[in-house]
């Protein structure tokens, strides 16, 4: 597809999206607009055909910040390539502008009659309505409701559970005045706090109190706390994230806090006894998950494989990859190995995400190995942002 043309159909898709809206929510919609971009939003596990093709990169996704239609463009054309379907809906709406999701199929293909949603006029585009309150638009009324209405919802329910909270303009806000009580650095930002190459993601319960969080490391989730009270999870943020202490550590501020004791273990004593800690986790997890025996022979094969077993390995999707990192986003540059259905053969991409062959279990192991980065080594502590890094210096 022509860029100019996927670049039409996106503006002919966002009007019609956000016309729908305009009959449904009482809302004011900015006529600018600005798009949240979901990446590799569809099942892949099965073969690719021909003439698709998925992109490594779009598995490490990151939280969607608002993109002009310019950078969607860039984000999505991929020299001709574009995702066969993409789900459009207004979201949401600001003063200056409406945001706009786009739920983004995983596929690629450059065959326009490959696209999906062909009838309506703008493929790959499929226009959705707003999110929806329950029971809305059942009947003939069509009463337009209010596109805020979960938030709405959400903030009575929350203040009934924080009210300590709502004293504060914001979660962040009432979480910084903590971090300030105890002459900690740490701020909450983007959901998160972090120092260094730790970072902890801060959330509350919808149902009950509850703060919750969970303990991050080069890339690695370690631990995870859950408490009524917000006190144990600042100093344990503090320890862990300023102080750099260790878990066992940290459970002396949060006796709730729980941990895989093996896991970690594994991970202080270096990228190759963690990544060999790995491996046998996802051998028992493939041989006791029913649902996972039909990657149980590739995963066993790649344990043996020289080249294979000193990558971090992780499934996505009923698919197989390896990372050059332990951490996540994982590198997204090696192949991927994906069980055929109904078979006992395997589809093997290469980290363009490129088909390469199929075969055995054999000949699919070959193929990876064949298809490994230029200059691979053993896998090492670390998310795919710092493998970066390290090329560009």
């Amino acid at each position: 597809m022509e860029r100019q043309a996927f670049l039409d159909r996106l503006n002919h898709a966002t009007q019609r999206a956000t016309a729908l809206a305009r009959e449904m929510v009482i809302n004011h919609l900015p006529t600018p607009v600005q798009y949240a971009l979901l990446l590799n939003q569809s099942y892949d596990g099965n073969p690719l055909g021909p003439a698709e093709r998925v992109f490594l990169k779009d598995m490490r996704t990151h939280e969607p910040a608002p993109v002009d239609g310019e950078q969607v463009v860039k984000a999505l054309w991929r020299n001709g390539e574009v995702p066969e379907w993409i789900d459009i809906n207004v979201e949401a709406a600001g003063e200056e502008w409406t945001l706009v999701n786009l739920r983004c199929c995983g596929r690629y293909t450059a065959m326009d009659e490959h696209l999906y949603h062909q009838a309506e006029g703008h493929p790959p585009f499929h226009v959705h309505s707003p999110p929806m309150p329950p029971g809305m638009w059942k009947d003939k009324s069509r009463e337009k409701f209010d596109l805020f209405w979960r938030r709405t919802k959400m903030d009575q329910e929350m203040s009934l559970l924080y009210p300590d909270v709502t004293k504060h303009a914001c979660f962040g806000d009432f979480l910084n005045a903590q971090f300030n009580a105890i002459g900690s650095s740490l701020r909450f930002r983007r959901g998160r706090v972090e120092h260094g190459h730790r970072f902890m993601q801060i959330n509350r319960g919808l149902k009950e109190r509850l703060f919750v969080t969970d303990f991050w490391d080069r890339g690695v989730s370690l631990g995870h706390l859950a408490v009524p009270e917000v006190g144990p999870l600042i100093a344990a943020a503090n320890t862990w994230c300023v102080e750099q202490r260790p878990l066992s550590y940290v459970v002396n501020f949060a006796p709730t806090l729980r941990f895989d004791q093996d896991q970690v273990t594994a991970f202080e004593a270096g990228p190759a006894a963690f990544t060999e800690w790995r491996w046998a986790k996802m051998l028992k997890a493939a041989v006791d998950a029913p649902q996972n025996k039909r990657l149980l022979p590739a995963i066993r094969a790649a344990s043996e494989t020289t080249e294979l077993k000193q990558l971090f390995p992780y499934t996505s999707m009923m698919r197989l990859g390896f990372s050059r990192c332990t951490g996540y986003p994982f590198s997204g540059d090696c192949p991927l190995i994906v069980p055929i259905f109904k078979t006992e053969t395997f589809q093997v991409l290469s980290g363009s995400g490129e088909v390469v062959g199929k075969g055995d279990v054999h000949e699919a192991m070959t193929l990876a190995v064949q298809h490994l980065p230029e200059g691979f080594g053993a896998a090492v502590h670390g998310t795919a942002d710092d493998l970066t890094d390290e090329h560009d210096h």
